[in-house]
């Protein structure tokens, strides 16, 4: 599954920490879901997040992770040949490509990890950035 390739892989180590914690890691296992995983560099921008993991913030921790997630699996070419996707908030956003391809303001990496149940698509950065108290 993707969160088993998630979790046995070195390729996504700060997003795979609070994805594995969030009450939507049994979804994202049994489920054929494409997760956007953005790369530890993307986090550079949210130095705090690891207040995510933190004891009461776990309502904002599955809202995050859930933006980073689509509910069906696909390769990246198939994600690329829309124009909008749905993330498991039920939120849509669009997909651009202007200065490359992005999906809600974020750069999305070329190619996709695909396993049996789920694929995986690299993300240069968050496609959402949680509220957290400074």
């Amino acid at each position: 599954s993707a969160y088993k390739y998630l979790t046995t892989s070195d390729d996504y180590p700060i997003f795979t920490s609070p994805m594995s914690k969030s009450n939507l890691a049994k979804h994202i296992h049994n489920g054929d879901v494409t997760v956007l995983a953005p790369v530890d560099k993307a986090y550079d921008v949210l130095p705090n997040f690891k207040d995510l993991l933190r004891p009461g913030n776990e309502e904002l921790l599955d809202e995050f992770i859930s933006y980073h997630i689509i509910d069906i699996s696909m390769e990246y070419k198939a994600f690329t040949d829309e124009r909008s996707w749905r993330v498991h908030t039920g939120e849509s956003f669009d997909l651009t490509n202007e200065g490359g391809i992005n999906f809600n303001g974020a750069h999305v990496r070329s190619g996709s990890i695909n396993t049996k149940m789920g694929s995986i698509i690299g993300m240069d950065d968050l496609v959402h950035y949680p509220k957290l108290a400074k």
